[in-house]
């Protein structure tokens, strides 16, 4: 799982999931529950999840299951298969933290962290509907908290007012298949730019640059201030780069 998440994209983790250790889950599942009888892949069960509204209660159909069987006997296969299944959602609220968090700090870390350990920490019994939207925002709400804690040993203040944080959590409707579809867009392209890299078209310094002003959405000033660069350096070595873009 790991190294799917270094790879970052989605795709590195269904074909995981192909791996015969995997498929036996689901086969499992299978003869226990009569709405996998209709799935022959995780990617399936995958792309089922991610082309249905965030409340459908299908959904709870699909996650119960697999959350029950994670709590009985605490295989790491299973925590594999809600990664895959909720990276659209968990990369949104890596960009949530991102445009909140200004000091550089791993939100994509944190939130596969806490996101593991709210899994760890559900009790189905007490909660057993809409699965999808309390793991999320449950693990957004305890990041926030996280992060004010540290803001308030540095002596810094979260923007945000953590009650508006909640809420807009709470009503947020998370459209799946819209997020994979933005993630692939983005995977797509820093591949292009990395293949410019390569063909030496650009440099190193500039691909990284050009990935995280244009397709991660900082600013030049705020890159300027993580890479400790002047903005005025960055701000025409971004024009020239994409000036050598649009040469060829």
């Amino acid at each position: 799982m790991a190294k799917a998440r270094r790879d970052g994209t989605h795709g590195c983790l269904l074909r995981e999931l192909e791996e015969t250790g995997f498929r036996e889950l689901l086969g499992k599942l299978k003869q226990t529950h009569e709405l996998y009888s209709r799935f022959g892949t995780w990617a399936e069960v995958i792309g089922f999840m991610h082309g249905r509204p965030a409340d459908d209660p299908l959904n709870d159909e699909v996650l119960r299951p697999i959350l029950a069987a994670h709590a009985r006997d605490g295989d790491a296969r299973w925590r594999h298969v809600l990664m895959a299944i909720f990276w659209p959602g968990l990369v949104s609220l890596q960009g949530r933290l991102r445009k909140m968090e200004r000091s550089g700090t791993d939100c994509a870390q944190d939130v596969d962290v806490m996101f593991l350990e709210v899994v760890l920490r559900l009790d189905l019994e007490k909660r057993s509907e809409r699965l999808l939207q309390f793991i999320l925002n449950t693990t957004y709400r305890e990041i926030y908290k996280e992060y004010q804690r540290r803001h308030k040993r540095m002596g810094r203040e979260i923007p945000t007012d953590p009650d508006l944080v909640i809420a807009m959590v709470g009503s947020y409707e998370i459209d799946l298949a819209e997020l994979l579809d933005r993630r692939e867009r983005e995977e797509r392209e820093i591949a292009r730019y990395e293949e410019l890299a390569r063909h030496g078209v650009i440099s190193l310094a500039d691909m990284h640059l050009l990935v995280e002003t244009r397709v991660r959405g900082l600013s030049v000033g705020e890159y300027a201030r993580r890479t400790g660069q002047s903005y005025e350096t960055l701000r025409k070595r971004r024009q020239r780069a994409e000036k050598a873009i649009s040469r060829l």
